[in-house]
């Protein structure tokens, strides 16, 4: 099972609100591959990587400031030398966007991880579709799970 998404699942049934930071779109040389995550708690403890270094540092920072608003971003880097993630001088030499998700312990997301929980278990396929929208002060997710049988039916995954 997939290990982030079940201490996602864990945290929000003992009530802990958290942010789970995911490499969302990648070009040339970066440190780990789209898809990677990182999940940071309020404490500031984390569990896995998007690459460590001074990018994950920013995000920690981001995802930690993300308490506070009780909303995600979406944060650009570019690594090469000289490049124009805050000065931050990396020599990578690619270009990664990471999305911060403020995820609230709420009873809507413990039955939503709940069930991708279940389905892993028992080997299911489904879909785990998001819907982002851009406000103001940041993102927002609407996310649902669609078993793959019925994804063909869903008018907002074929536009």
């Amino acid at each position: 099972m997939d290990t982030g998404l079940l201490e996602v699942y864990r945290s929000l049934q003992q009530g802990t609100p958290l942010v789970v930071a995911t490499i969302i779109g990648s070009r040339g040389s970066v440190p780990r591959k789209t898809g990677s995550k990182i999940i940071v708690f309020e404490n500031g403890r984390t569990a896995g990587t998007i690459g460590g270094g001074a990018i994950e540092g920013d995000v920690i920072q981001r995802a930690r400031a993300a308490f506070n608003t009780k909303r995600g971003d979406i944060a650009s880097y570019d690594l090469r030398k000289n490049g124009t993630s805050a000065d931050l001088d990396l020599i990578c030499g690619g270009h990664m966007d990471v999305m911060l998700e403020y995820v609230n312990a709420d009873k809507e997301n413990l039955l939503l991880y709940g069930e991708a929980c279940r389905k892993i278990a028992n080997e299911q396929s489904f879909l785990w579709k998001a819907l982002i929208t851009r406000q103001d002060i940041g993102i927002v997710l609407e996310r649902c799970i669609l078993d793959a049988k019925d994804a063909g039916k869903d008018k907002h995954l074929n536009s």
